[in-house]
């Protein structure tokens, strides 16, 4: 009776084995799984990265190589103007009574309130920054150095009133007792300032030493005396700059990035690829970008283009960052408040191990020949607004071996 039911009970574990198989989904074999596999190889994929750190930082630039000069105030950034004498065309000898000397500057452009106006005066330079350097020259090292008693009385400066701008020295400053030119007081140079009592919202960007027309670089006229014989020379200034400050930026900063040209502005952006295979063919790389349109001012020229460079040591403070300063690619906005900018050739370096890198730096264009602020939104801003890599990629068959 036992061994009756023990076989009973063995025929129906095997009844149950055998329709469970049935209706269960056999298992592939290895070989079978592979071949599925691999069937993806060449596969392309679609991924939105978004970048998982951002931060901006600023940097004063130099100006003097630009073919402008910009004074005034606007947006929140105030501009000077340096000048060092030239006195190149004077033919007079050194014993030339010095009579008058003026200075004449071009407008090529203004930026703001076309109807304000501010007043401006001429100052000499004292002796922190002994026969300065153009190229060397910031809001910075400038310290302030200037003397308190004007230089020219004050000019009117507005948009509509002139094609030109007429300053009168006070010869007194910088002549000796017998009105020889005493050129130990003025080899330092001048700077033009608006008063700062006032606050126009009004930038005038007048033509520079640098300028490619002779006809409207800045101008001083020397009118001298030589035994009873008046000599009337122009000569150009022979060195000149513009230096800028901008008021801080907004305590809600950290939804922005910040580019800027004049006073400058540079950025840092980090992405994480970890989730692209090695060695995927990268078939599009866009890095795209949103502006904050409202909150930027491109100043008097097109709109800024970006350079991108290659970041190869993330700071723990932004302005310590180590760069690739072979430069990537740029652009300019478009698609209504877009940059777009292709970087698959560095994408792919980086995702096949080629160079190693931890992210990308973006500073504008000419950053020393306008003042412009670009402002973009950072991570920290609405998903649709953050910086973003917009990749398309093939998969390799070293993902599935």
């Amino acid at each position: 009776m036992k061994k009756f039911i023990f076989k009973i009970m063995l025929l129906g574990a095997f009844v149950s084995l055998f329709f469970s198989c049935k209706s269960s989904t056999p298992l592939p074999s290895a070989f079978e799984q592979s071949v599925a596999e691999k069937n993806n190889i060449g596969q392309k994929k679609h991924l939105v990265l978004y970048s998982t750190k951002t931060a901006s930082y600023p940097a004063e630039v130099t100006t003097g190589s630009s073919a402008y000069l910009f004074l005034g105030k606007y947006s929140g950034i105030t501009s000077w103007i340096l000048f060092r004498f030239g006195f190149r065309g004077m033919t007079r000898p050194d014993s030339a009574k010095i009579r008058a000397v003026n200075l004449t500057l071009y407008p090529s452009a203004a930026a703001g309130d076309s109807t304000a106006e501010f007043s401006a005066t001429a100052y000499l330079m004292g002796s922190l920054n002994p026969k300065w350097d153009e190229l060397e020259m910031t809001w910075s090292t400038f310290k302030a150095d200037y003397l308190p008693t004007p230089l020219t009385p004050a000019v009117n400066i507005n948009p509509l009133a002139s094609d030109s701008f007429y300053f009168e020295f006070d010869i007194s400053q910088f002549i000796r007792p017998d009105s020889t030119l005493d050129s130990s007081i003025i080899e330092n140079g001048f700077c033009l300032r608006f008063d700062t009592e006032q606050n126009p919202e009004l930038l005038m960007r007048f033509y520079s030493c640098d300028a490619s027309n002779d006809a409207v670089k800045p101008t001083l006229t020397i009118i001298s005396d030589f035994n009873g014989e008046i000599d009337t020379t122009k000569d150009f200034i022979g060195h000149d700059a513009f230096i800028v400050r901008s008021e801080p930026l907004p305590a809600d900063s950290s939804q922005h990035l910040y580019l800027g040209r004049g006073i400058s502005h540079r950025s840092l952006l980090q992405f994480d690829f970890t989730g692209i295979p090695e060695n995927a063919t990268i078939n599009r790389a866009q890095l795209r970008l949103t502006l904050d349109a409202e909150n930027s001012f491109f100043g008097l020229e097109q709109t800024p283009e970006i350079f991108v460079f290659p970041v190869t040591n993330w700071p723990d403070i932004a302005s310590n960052v180590s760069i690739d300063s072979s430069k990537l690619g740029y652009d300019s906005v478009i698609n209504e408040d877009t940059l777009q900018v292709e970087l698959g050739t560095q994408i792919q370096k980086w995702t096949s191990k080629q160079e190693s890198g931890e992210g990308l730096f973006l500073r504008l264009t000419n950053e020393g020949n306008d003042i412009a602020r670009m402002v973009l939104f950072s991570t920290q801003a609405d998903s649709l607004l953050q910086p973003k890599l917009i990749l398309d990629y093939t998969i390799p068959p070293s993902f599935y071996d």
